[in-house]
């Protein structure tokens, strides 16, 4: 799942501008997965997703 994918990456330190390049998609869609994401898991803030996504990644490992 492409929002998964977007977590995944997040978590691993990339910026929005490098997941849309690494995944060829638009600045645009990445910010629309990161909307759903955050609003998928009750988060407020892009601060939140990012810690959220960090401890996320740290998990699977």
């Amino acid at each position: 799942d492409r929002e998964l994918e977007i977590l995944r990456l997040t978590g691993q330190g990339k910026d929005n501008r490098a997941i849309a390049q690494e995944l060829h998609i638009s600045l645009k869609t990445v910010d629309t997965h990161r909307g759903h994401i955050k609003e998928k898991l009750g988060l407020k803030n892009g601060t939140e997703l990012i810690h959220y996504a960090v401890r996320w990644v740290g998990e699977q490992v």
